[in-house]
């Protein structure tokens, strides 16, 4: 999967990880990419080692094992971009996400 940026918002936050690391953002998405009414979910996008993009769940249920919900790979460009909060919106194959900041979740790992 390719990663589209989908304007600039900057959330303004630091994102921390550095590319060779991994990090986690609290984020918003909706699989209602087409559509004018949207009906937007919790998540975390996952941003690892500077390539990929993994979105999840905010709060998998109990027994999900936590799965992606999906993934795209990303350039480190786009990586610098998303973690930093230069980028905040993004779309990958099946769905429109919009990161929101650093992670803040309870109980939730964060993979890696």
């Amino acid at each position: 999967h390719t990663l589209r940026f989908r304007g600039n918002n900057g959330y303004g936050g630091g994102g921390g990880g550095g590319r060779s690391g991994t990090t986690v953002l609290a984020c918003l998405y909706t699989k209602h990419k087409t559509q004018k009414r949207k009906v937007w979910q919790d998540g975390r996008l996952v941003l690892r080692g500077g390539c990929r993009a993994v979105l999840h769940e905010a709060r998998p249920p109990p027994g999900s094992g936590d799965a992606p919900l999906d993934a795209a790979e990303l350039t480190r460009s786009q990586y610098d971009d998303v973690a930093s909060g230069r980028e905040t919106d993004l779309e990958t194959e099946k769905f429109l996400v919009t990161a929101e900041g650093p992670w803040r979740g309870e109980g939730v790992s964060g993979g890696g």
